[in-house]
């Protein structure tokens, strides 16, 4: 912003008088559209919201087991969400890539609200007391396998820099996961930034015409460091398997949206901003919503 010109001694009083209410005024504008704004309450009033992520292998004849064990350990989530210790729990299984040479299989997501309630659930705190007082004596005895039915693989931890949902939102069941590197010269804010600009509005009318739930941008923050494979995921979130595989090209609605650009110069921006690493699709098993 320009800085304020302010009149000099020699001018008038009245006028002087004048210049000071109307900079008096503009300083009450500028703080009333402060407090009236959502952004600016969030940014100051709401803790950071975490997503952390653990991968899990499971080896073939165990997964109905495992399933079960996931049903118990479901109450467990429920109940610490219940007490405030986090907000939402999620299981998903992989449905591609799939192979013999898969690093895991099965993913479950946990979001907290603020670094100690992360810290926590980093440390395993956060499952402390009595986790199998409410449970059944065959579901004790499920819990009591989780070790020997699944094989722990990784842990990551995610923020959310861009959400654009739906209004049903929750009726997601598909998450295709796009992961990106950044290229020489660009960054988090770069890639963010590019999304924005050029996807923002083609998924919008993706979720407008019913094809598309919502879409993410969000920052990998842990682990981090030069030697991993990508930094970034964006989120493609759709109803069912059926509505992803009808709709999973999002270039009809490029096409249209920017149908008075040159869509070469679009996707140059594109990758100069980020590389595709690799995509991956989940389909949700259970949710503590659900």
């Amino acid at each position: 912003m320009a800085r304020a010109k302010y009149p000099l001694r020699a001018q008038a009083k009245s006028k002087n008088d004048v210049m000071k209410t109307l900079f008096k005024l503009f300083i009450l504008a500028v703080c009333l559209c402060l407090v009236a704004s959502p952004t600016f309450g969030q940014e100051t009033d709401e803790a950071q919201t975490y997503h952390v992520h653990d991968y899990l292998l499971v080896a073939p004849g165990n997964h109905a087991d495992y399933l079960a064990m996931e049903k118990v350990w479901k109450k467990i989530h429920q109940a610490n969400i219940a007490d405030g210790k986090y907000l939402y729990w999620e299981l998903t299984e992989i449905v591609m890539p799939v192979g013999s040479n898969t690093e895991y299989n099965y993913v479950t997501r946990i979001a907290v609200r603020g670094e100690e309630n992360l810290a926590a659930l980093m440390t395993g705190e956060i499952f402390s007391g009595n986790l199998t007082a409410k449970l059944t004596d065959a579901e004790k005895a499920l819990f009591q396998r989780t070790g020997e039915l699944r094989t722990y693989v990784k842990k990551e931890v995610y923020t959310v820099t861009h959400l654009l949902p739906a209004e049903d939102f929750k009726d997601v069941n598909v998450s295709v996961m796009n992961h990106f590197d950044y290229p020489v010269g660009s960054g988090h804010r770069a890639h963010v930034q590019m999304e924005k600009d050029i996807w923002d509005p083609v998924h919008a009318a993706r979720i407008k015409a019913g094809e598309m739930l919502g879409w993410v941008v969000a920052n990998k923050i842990m682990p981090g460091g030069a030697g991993e494979s990508f930094h970034d995921v964006t989120v493609d979130l759709y109803k069912d398997m059926p509505t992803y595989l009808a709709n999973r090209s999002p270039m009809p609605h490029f096409n249209k949206v920017h149908a008075n650009k040159n869509i070469n110069d679009l996707m140059e921006q594109t990758e100069a901003a980020a590389s595709l690493v690799y995509t991956e699709v989940r389909h949700t098993l259970d949710a503590s919503n659900r």
